[in-house]
């Protein structure tokens, strides 16, 4: 079967999962895993070496300027994917990052580049079960948490770890996928149909009564979703290109139209208004003596 085919093919059985009016949860054609390796190979042609979602090098440490790292600086990173943005931070400054994600394949290939770029104890990254990981006390100066919250179901378990692992007046760096306060049902619905993982999705409203509750200062809260959609579409208009002049092989042709249909859908959700995104910068409240 040519690629063609297999396309039309699985077109057919993904339209056969979502007939009777219902739009069902979106099939990739590569079902392994979420992140398989011509999965990552795409995004990493769409959105650079060493990242599979929006953002890049410099967007990582413009995030962490604030926090004050140097060579002696000890920071957590959640959601580091195939650690891109934690081997910047660490060469930029000099800090010692520990990665976590929850994504075991993208956590195994970061290991690869950390050893490739000799930053192995620098810019490590581990696979992250939420439930079960223990991160050492008041032992990081700032952590950066990035669009993996939507994806806990127990939030506030899991943020209650992170807050215990900063010292006192540690910065929390939060880069997140929430619903707007009035998002439809059916659009909810719809948003996380067309995720790869299970998705739990929350108002922000939410997540500042967590922090409060973790004696923790919300000192920012900025709705980033208008620039973080003008990066999707700038990405992918530098990628087509790549398909147009048949540089791309053909066993990453497929991948490449699942993958766009991915961030299509979640495109179309933050342009509805129903999903948005944020940026939040909070505090660690500092010991009353």
């Amino acid at each position: 079967m040519d690629p063609g085919q297999e396309q039309e093919a699985a077109a057919a059985e993904r339209g056969g999962e979502e007939s009777g009016g219902k739009q069902g949860r979106y099939i990739p054609v590569d079902r392994s895993s979420p992140w398989p390796d011509t999965r990552q190979k795409v995004a990493q042609l769409v959105w650079g070496d060493g990242f599979v979602g929006p953002g890049d090098a410099d967007s990582c440490t413009e995030m962490v300027q604030a926090v004050g790292l140097d060579e002696s600086s000890n920071m957590l990173e959640i959601g580091a994917g195939v650690g891109g943005g934690t081997r910047a931070v660490a060469a930029v400054f000099g800090a010692y990052v520990a990665g976590w994600d929850l994504e075991p394949e993208l956590a195994a290939e970061a290991t690869i580049q950390a050893e490739v770029h000799s930053l192995e104890l620098k810019a490590a990254v581990k696979p992250l079960d939420p439930e079960q990981v223990e991160f050492k006390p008041n032992f990081y100066i700032g952590a950066v948490i990035r669009e993996t919250l939507y994806r806990i179901a127990d939030k506030k378990s899991f943020l209650a770890k992170v807050v215990e692992s900063l010292k006192p007046g540690g910065h929390l760096l939060i880069s997140d996928l929430f619903f707007a306060d009035d998002a439809a049902t059916s659009e909810m619905d719809r948003w996380r149909d067309g995720e790869r993982s299970e998705a739990y999705g929350w108002r922000i409203d939410e997540a500042r009564d967590v922090f409060t509750k973790l004696s923790v200062d919300v000192r920012v809260t900025t709705d980033e979703s208008d620039a973080y959609c003008a990066r999707i579409l700038d990405a992918w208009k530098n990628f087509v290109p790549t398909v147009g002049d048949h540089t791309l092989g053909d066993d990453l042709a497929l991948p490449s139209v699942d993958e766009a249909e991915f961030w299509a859908r979640r495109l179309t959700a933050i342009q509805s208004g129903d999903l948005r995104f944020f940026r939040i910068t909070c505090l660690k409240k500092k010991l009353v003596a």
